[in-house]
């Protein structure tokens, strides 16, 4: 299962390039780091020998720990929830005064507003709501276990935000 804020199981985010199944997502673990990238070995075998791809963060023990017990850790009711959540946001915020459109994959959204992004970043902040920008976007992506109720009020203030004219 991966990216878990997605709510979908890995193989329905994957990404085939020439053949190549390609997976680049970073686990976070507070300051720790791991960037594992899955390929299909008999496309890449005669192009990658080995020390001639290195990661920074790929597969030190300590990370690997981690994202292990992380990975153990989603389940079916979890990312059933993801997908819940998601479903409120998007169903909130499209055609909602001031929003243009609303896209992504489960927790992972990108809203376009009418207003500019750095406005509604600036008045979001102002009312308690963290929110970043992704280009011409406004991005979401809270925590995968964010209490509904607190989904609630900080889509509110961000639709409340972006009806301002």
């Amino acid at each position: 299962m991966f990216p878990p804020e997605t709510g979908k199981v890995f193989r329905d985010n994957a990404v085939y390039f020439s053949g190549v199944h390609i997976v680049h997502h970073a686990l976070k673990i507070r300051t720790l780091e791991i960037r594992p990238t899955p390929a299909v070995v008999h496309i890449l075998a005669d192009h990658m020998k080995p020390g001639s791809h290195g990661s920074t963060f790929g597969g030190n023990p300590v990370c690997c720990a981690g994202a292990l017990s992380i990975l153990h850790r989603l389940d079916g009711p979890l990312l059933q929830s993801v997908q819940e959540k998601s479903d409120f946001i998007v169903s909130s915020l499209t055609g909602a005064k001031g929003v243009k459109s609303v896209t992504g994959l489960g927790l992972m959204l990108g809203v376009e507003t009418e207003r500019p992004v750095k406005d509604v970043i600036n008045d979001c902040m102002a009312r308690g709501v963290l929110v970043i920008s992704a280009k011409n976007k406004v991005r979401l992506l809270p925590a995968l276990n964010i209490p509904m109720a607190q989904l609630e009020q900080a889509i509110g203030v961000l639709k409340a935000v972006c009806a301002e004219v």
